[in-house]
């Protein structure tokens, strides 16, 4: 008689049903297993199970025993109170079970004569009675997950923060399932890692447990129950300068976001007012987009510009934003002033470039090339000058042409051309 005690945890769960014997509990799955049609046996004389000990205490080895003549095949299917589910073979098998609750356990015999009989058994598993927290080396389930609130796509499990009082734990398993841990439907098994990340289906509810085994063999599990929601991206468009707007123009998208995810692109798009281009596209239909990034900068011609930004999701969500911008010209206006206001003026002289204007920010340089000419009109020098007002004594008898730049603090110059002739 072969009396293999080998355990296979399927990690399934086991859903409400009538009992009609262990095939109503556990399936017809089991008949399949022992080939048979599941017809008892009219040489069985009637199957049992015994149970030692009876009841079941945490944490120690319970045997069961099936109880009949001629039977070549015993097969067992025994569910623990957190609805997994362990499959031996043999007439004597043993389970150790490491929390209280109710225990099923289905016997399936296969009788000489090719019949077969099947039982069932319910019972209570009782505490160990030990208070000391843990020294029965029971590990301690613990399962963390993000993002929440709210919970949405993909979610995060972390089984790191399990423990176990006495040597290590080995091995972490996942399994989920849709609706409350308690709900008609069977736990599916995912995985083996510390860890775990998955996307459900939006707007319904979904349980995931975490079993763990510590190095003693023993198992703890924790269960989370969630419903996530289905979110959206939210594109956001961000410009400077502002109040004038001026080139060049930096557009940002850092305050786009989604709830409990991630953008992974963005994608600027541009199109130029429709009275100053022969462009008649729609402003995100464009072959392409203009730009990528979190960022762009631009300069623009000085005619209404509308900006496009389409941000995505993780989830390949979509959302989009736009801007219209009219950039003014930040050119500032160079002017140089000669004093005293003579034909020839005596020295000293003053260049002065005070009313010098710019539309924007602030003039930041004034800059002066001032070229030296003798009366046959050869230029014999060239002086160069900072600064808002020059005054000199100027060398006689000679011509003197300038160049005067002014530079804004955005970069913008520009230039004005004046001469002078300093009385001899």
């Amino acid at each position: 008689m072969v009396d293999n005690n080998q355990e296979t945890d399927d990690g399934v769960g086991i859903g409400s049903s009538t009992r009609r014997g262990a095939l109503a509990t556990f399936g017809t799955a089991a008949g399949v297993l022992l080939g048979t049609s599941g017809m008892a046996s009219a040489q069985s004389g009637g199957l049992s199970i015994s149970v030692d000990p009876d009841p079941p205490t945490v944490g120690e080895e319970t045997t069961f025993t099936g109880n009949a003549a001629f039977v070549d095949e015993w097969r067992w299917f025994i569910a623990r109170p957190d609805g997994t589910m362990v499959r031996k073979s043999g007439q004597s098998v043993t389970v150790t079970f490491e929390q209280t609750g109710t225990y099923s356990a289905g016997l399936f015999a296969k009788f000489s004569d090719g019949e077969v009989e099947d039982v069932a058994k319910e019972g209570t598993i009782e505490g160990s009675g030990d208070d000391s927290g843990g020294e029965t080396g029971d590990p301690v389930a613990n399962i963390e997950y993000s993002p929440q609130d709210p919970v949405a796509n993909p979610i995060s499990f972390d089984g790191s923060g399990s423990s176990t009082p006495e040597g290590e734990i080995e091995s972490y398993e996942w399994y989920h399932k849709q609706g409350e841990p308690d709900s008609d439907g069977m736990f599916e098994y995912v995985l083996e890692s510390e860890t775990y990340e998955d996307s459900f289906e939006s707007g319904t509810t979904w349980s995931v447990k975490l079993e763990v085994t510590n190095s003693a063999g023993n198992t703890a599990t924790e269960t989370v129950t969630f419903t996530p929601v289905e979110t959206e991206p939210v594109a956001n468009i961000e410009y400077s300068p502002q109040d004038p707007v001026y080139n060049p123009i930096t557009f940002d998208a850092s305050g786009s976001s989604v709830a409990g995810g991630e953008i992974v692109s963005y994608d600027w798009y541009l199109k130029e007012d429709e009275e100053y281009t022969d462009n008649t596209t729609p402003l995100f239909e464009q072959n392409r987009p203009s730009a990528t990034g979190e960022t762009y900068e631009e300069s623009f011609s000085n005619n209404p510009w509308t900006v496009g930004l389409e941000v995505t999701d993780a989830n390949g969500n979509t959302d989009r934003d736009s801007v219209t911008v009219s950039p003014i010209d930040a050119t500032p206006n160079a002017v140089a002033n000669v004093y005293p206001e003579e034909i020839s003026p005596p020295n000293p002289i003053t260049l002065d470039a005070s009313e010098s204007t710019t539309p924007v920010g602030s003039i930041e340089s004034y800059e002066w090339e001032i070229r030296k000419y003798n009366y046959d009109d050869e230029k014999v020098d060239t002086l160069h000058r900072t600064g808002e007002v020059v005054e000199e004594n100027w060398d006689t008898p000679y011509v003197y042409t300038f160049d005067l730049i002014v530079t804004n603090d955005v970069g913008e110059h520009d230039q004005y051309y004046d001469s002078f002739k300093p009385e001899a």
